[in-house]
């Protein structure tokens, strides 16, 4: 297990919320709803820094109330992100386990 591997696995899992936030982005825009709470969305290209934050908040888990979810399109991509980000670095870490055990 060398550096590279553990770099890779960060870039991948911040692909996840940056795909995330797209997908969300893509979910406003066809629905006119996504999230609700402390957020004005304007329908400009500041809006993406709201749907990046939701993204992360949801993929760690950490879920500060602030924004939430409104449409249950945009509910599912939650639960889905939230899922990933459990799922995920368990996964990882036992990757990365398991190669370091078998070269010892």
């Amino acid at each position: 297990v060398n550096a590279h591997r553990i770099i890779g696995a960060i870039n991948v899992y911040l692909l996840f919320a940056l795909t995330g936030a797209l997908t969300l982005e893509v979910i406003h825009a066809t629905t006119g709803v996504s999230m609700g709470g402390n957020v004005v969305l304007t329908g400009t290209d500041e809006d993406y820094v709201h749907f990046i934050y939701f993204s992360l908040a949801a993929l760690t888990t950490v879920g500060f109330g602030d924004i939430y979810a409104v449409s249950t399109s945009a509910r599912m991509l939650a639960t889905f992100l939230s899922t990933l980000g459990i799922l995920f670095p368990a996964i990882v870490i036992a990757r990365l386990v398991g190669l370091a055990s078998s070269r010892s």
